[in-house]
């Protein structure tokens, strides 16, 4: 019986194709991920007065370091959410949310200042923006 060869250096360069049935085990470690991320939130927000920090501040004044913490760790969590359910989809519908993700890409480029002030509203200081160039007038 012959000695079986190596494979090629092309083919080593390749790695082995993934299916959808290899990512199906991912989609439940994201969904662990949004599951600790959830349960965080419900905890945080039966400590939190306001909806909001801002809202917080408004109503007391002023916010100590341990309630801004506590409110930057509740967005932390949502984002954390979010990127979850990114995951999970990405995992799942791979093609359609790749899709997604770049229809939405595409979009925000057409709006590169994303509503930010690019003429003298008064809402920039004094200063207006060029919309084409971004150049200070």
């Amino acid at each position: 019986m012959a000695k079986k060869k190596d494979k090629g250096i092309q083919d080593s360069l390749i790695p082995d194709e993934i299916t959808p049935l290899q990512l199906l085990p991912l989609s439940a470690a994201a969904g662990a991920i949004k599951k600790a991320a959830s349960a965080f939130r419900v905890k945080a927000a039966r400590l939190l007065e306001c909806e909001t920090k801002d809202e917080y501040v408004e109503r007391y004044r002023g916010i100590s370091p341990y309630v801004e913490a506590l409110y930057d760790a509740d967005a932390a969590a949502q984002h954390i959410i979010d990127e979850a359910t990114l995951m999970d989809d990405l995992m799942t519908y791979p093609t359609d949310t790749r899709r997604r993700i770049m229809r939405d890409d595409l979009e925000r480029s057409f709006d590169p200042f994303h509503d930010l002030p690019v003429t003298g509203d008064g809402g920039d200081g004094g200063e207006a923006v060029d919309p084409d160039t971004g150049e200070i007038k």
